[in-house]
């Protein structure tokens, strides 16, 4: 049988050796070292516009990027939908506070056109874009915001009503908050992690979290949890059947 809880410590040094540089990386002051402190923010977390576009004839993803550099928006991330469709997220078009917000071709401005109407003329010109195939919206740094805050505070609540179920669930077992809060530490240690790993990355190969890295966190979270409760039932087993027996080594 292996030994797991034997080699415990071994784990620990594991599991320390990637948490300790990943909290570092996510509390060091912003700056430090040129790098940025925390994750590195995707549009849905801080501000930005969404174009979803269909073309009359399938374009290579690197002909939009380059079209779109041109335009002044190297920032903007391309996601392919099809050979003929792709989703296209910039920084906030037509932002009055933005600096160098508006169109940057001087026809562009000569014909009054906005920042997105620039955009969409260039794309139609030059890779035959459907201008009337085109979805466009934006968000706020108000509901970009709004969204971190609301999704803290759907994982505090979690965390609570996680804590108090399983020290429900664990009552006959001496002690049984200890679980509720076992099993919370086990949860903040998947996610730190999780955050920690994501922190370098977003400084190392400028990879950014959306709003689909909230649903990997939940997920993670989910499972987290459900591991730790099976394990935790296996323990309860045990202390119920023989309550003088030791655990571990």
């Amino acid at each position: 049988m292996l030994d797991v809880v034997g080699k415990r410590g071994w784990y620990f040094l594991f599991s320390g050796l990637i948490i300790l540089p990943g909290l570092i990386s996510l509390i060091m002051p912003s700056g430090w070292l040129t790098l940025d402190s925390g994750l590195k923010a995707g549009i849905d977390f801080t501000s930005g516009s969404v174009l979803t576009v269909t073309f009359h004839d399938p374009v290579d993803q690197v002909d939009i990027q380059e079209r779109m550099n041109e335009l002044g928006h190297s920032e903007a991330l391309i996601q392919r939908l099809g050979s003929r469709n792709y989703f296209i997220r910039t920084s906030l078009l037509d932002d009055p506070d933005r600096p160098g917000s508006g169109p940057s071709k001087p026809e562009c401005i000569e014909q009054g056109l906005s920042e997105r109407e620039c955009i969409e003329q260039d794309l139609e010109k030059f890779l035959g874009l459907q201008r009337g195939r085109v979805e466009f919206e934006s968000v706020s740094p108000i509901v970009a915001g709004e969204t971190v805050r609301f999704t803290f505070y759907a994982v505090a609540a979690a965390s609570v009503f996680i804590m108090l179920f399983v020290w429900y669930a664990f009552r006959r077992v001496p002690k049984a908050y200890r679980y509720g809060i076992s099993a919370i530490l086990a949860l903040l240690h998947d996610l730190v992690f999780i955050l920690g790993v994501f922190s370098i990355l977003g400084k190392t190969l400028d990879m950014e979290v959306n709003s689909m890295f909230i649903v990997g966190l939940l997920i993670v979270a989910g499972y987290s949890v459900n591991d730790t409760i099976v394990v935790f039932d296996r323990i309860r087993e045990n202390v119920i059947r023989h309550p003088d027996r030791a655990l571990g080594p």
